[in-house]
């Protein structure tokens, strides 16, 4: 395997379909953890010649009443709370991204998003609302050019901010 899931078509309704929009086409990093899986599963089942991993018994995709089926007896295996979807999965798989921090266009790709908008309106909640996040980021930029320039650090700190300095700087 490449390490990456390969999204280029989509089932419904028994049928293979295009994915809704161009960005829905997309691979996907996948960890390590869900390869050995698929990897394992795969050895046991071969895939039929569509590559779908998952069939039913005469190797055409699972339908939807059958497939509830099996993924309410693995919610109640896994003693995930009762109604759990499996669309559920995808909500969980945002939120694991969000806490890693990674830039939102990752998210946006890795879901499949047309637009960042779209990601940001349904996953937004999650993301760290702190409003001293990004606190310093103008001092980190602004102390090393002050720095470069007069060969020592600056120190305004008794300076009022705009009252021009030694040199015709203005304090900070």
């Amino acid at each position: 395997m490449r390490r990456k899931v390969h999204i280029q078509k989509q089932v419904q309704k028994g049928e293979f379909v295009e994915p809704k929009t161009m960005s829905s086409k997309r691979n996907l990093p996948a960890d390590d953890m869900v390869l050995t899986e698929i990897t394992a599963h795969m050895q046991k089942w071969e895939p039929e010649p569509h590559q779908l991993i998952t069939t039913n018994r005469s190797g055409r995709p699972v339908q939807r009443s059958s497939f509830w089926t099996c993924w309410s007896e693995a919610v109640d295996a896994a003693g995930l709370p009762k109604g759990t979807r499996f669309h559920d999965l995808r909500h969980f798989y945002a939120s694991s991204l969000i806490k890693t921090n990674p830039n939102p266009k990752v998210i946006q790709s890795r879901l499949g998003h047309a637009t960042i908008a779209e990601t940001m309106d349904t996953y937004g909640h999650p993301f760290p609302d702190d409003e001293d996040l990004g606190r310093g980021a103008i001092e980190s930029v602004i102390k090393p050019a002050i720095r470069n320039t007069t060969g020592t650090e600056a120190n305004h700190g008794s300076q009022a901010p705009g009252q021009r300095l030694k040199g015709g700087r203005v304090g900070l």
